[in-house]
């Protein structure tokens, strides 16, 4: 699980507001990918906790699954300012840029649904500070597919 998870912030490192210190200038930022791993040990952590049969378990892990390709569960806290969190909020997958400095990059569509999977709420425990949102990153149409490919065929030959 640990290996899935990963504390970070966004945002500037000075605050250039002057007069509008009505928002953040950067926001603690925390990042689960939610695997097959750790939804499978979210779904166990549930069935302990609340006493629930095989079936009912593999009803969450199958739920979860449904959910999408890539879930990632993003934890955001604003350090200073207001403590509105903007709508316009966003989270791009990307891997490692090459020499050229280019990767594909894969938009994440924002899934409010997805808080209601009981296996998808991540294993650590919650921190009422930060606001939560489940990412969805499409990882499977032809476009990012063909792009990731190719990005990394061109690194391992490089190797």
């Amino acid at each position: 699980m640990e290996a899935m998870h990963k504390d970070g912030r966004v945002g500037g490192f000075f605050d250039t507001r002057i007069l509008s210190t009505n928002r953040s200038y950067n926001y603690k930022l925390s990042a689960t990918w939610l695997t097959p791993e750790v939804i499978r040990a979210a779904a166990r952590s549930a069935q302990l906790r609340e006493f629930l049969s095989d079936e009912a378990t593999e009803q969450l892990v199958v739920d979860a699954e449904a959910a999408g390709e890539t879930v990632v569960l993003i934890e955001i806290d604003p350090r200073e300012g207001s403590g509105v969190i903007p709508l316009t909020r966003g989270a791009f997958l990307r891997s490692k840029e090459d020499e050229d400095g280019e990767s594909p990059v894969v938009p994440g569509v924002s899934t409010p649904a997805l808080r209601h999977l009981p296996a998808l709420a991540g294993l650590l425990p919650r921190n009422y500070d930060y606001d939560r949102f489940w990412m969805v990153f499409p990882l499977h149409t032809q476009k990012v597919h063909h792009s990731l490919t190719k990005h990394l065929r061109q690194n391992w030959s490089s190797e």
